[in-house]
């Protein structure tokens, strides 16, 4: 499965809406192996806040669910695998909790996103834990990624502004099954 849009479909009727992020069942369809082993939110302030671009090595490469739940975000994802034709493209999506939208990343994907409103929620569903060691932090700024970030005032952790630069050399992700 590559990476892909998901379409919500909310059940309205006078009271609200409601609408399912989540089953086993869709996620099967998506032909995944690996069951979800963690889900997380993160909630950003502030306009123009940027979290990523992160993924994890092996063992701990995983596939993500990203929802915005509240606000918008900029999303982006960037193929890292090294014998991909897509190798190094980027691909952006606008999320929102107007939308209703999540996008499916496999693994060899980095992913983050930018906050276009205050107080942004997203949540995630991620097929491995998190683990700091197998963490990399993908300046979202590397020149030769060229992303073209929507709030110009942003806000950037020291982990994330200290992250790896993406250049000519950089040799791509093996992803094993």
């Amino acid at each position: 499965m590559e990476l892909s849009k998901i379409k919500i479909k909310p059940f309205r009727d006078f009271r609200g809406e409601f609408y399912k992020l989540f089953s086993d069942n869709f996620y099967s369809k998506l032909k995944k192996k690996n069951k979800i082993e963690e889900i997380s939110i993160s909630i950003s302030k502030k306009k123009g806040t940027i979290r990523g671009l992160h993924y994890q090595n092996y063992p701990y490469t995983e596939d993500k669910i990203i929802t915005c739940i509240r606000g918008s975000i900029f999303d982006v994802v960037v193929d890292l695998r090294k014998n991909s034709s897509d190798f190094l493209k980027i691909k952006t999506f606008f999320l929102s909790s107007i939308n209703k939208e999540s996008i499916f990343v496999p693994k060899g994907f980095a992913h983050g996103f930018q906050t276009l409103e205050k107080n942004c929620e997203v949540l995630y569903f991620n097929t491995k834990e998190y683990k700091f060691k197998f963490q990399v932090n993908i300046n979202p700024f590397s020149k030769l990624l060229n992303i073209k970030w929507p709030v110009r005032n942003y806000i950037l952790s020291d982990q994330d502004n200290n992250g790896i630069h993406i250049t000519k050399n950089y040799q791509g992700l093996i992803i094993k099954k």
